[in-house]
């Protein structure tokens, strides 16, 4: 989990041009509050690449859908 103090979070949304975002914000009298991120990452596709070919792309991974 990222977690950022209220300016940084909304320096990072100056930076990254999510003015949007800034603007609901300072509408909301919400610029001193500090953000945190949740995420997660999963896989989208698998490559096979070379001239051997093989099966491994039918391997359940384990990964959430």
């Amino acid at each position: 989990m990222l977690a950022l103090s209220a300016a940084e979070f909304n320096a990072c949304l100056k930076d990254e041009g999510i003015d949007d975002i800034l603007l609901v914000r300072r509408e909301g009298g919400t610029l001193g509050t500090p953000s945190r991120e949740r995420y997660a990452k999963f896989p989208k596709s698998l490559l096979q690449v070379g001239e051997t070919t093989s099966n491994d792309y039918a391997t359940a991974l384990g990964y959430e859908a």
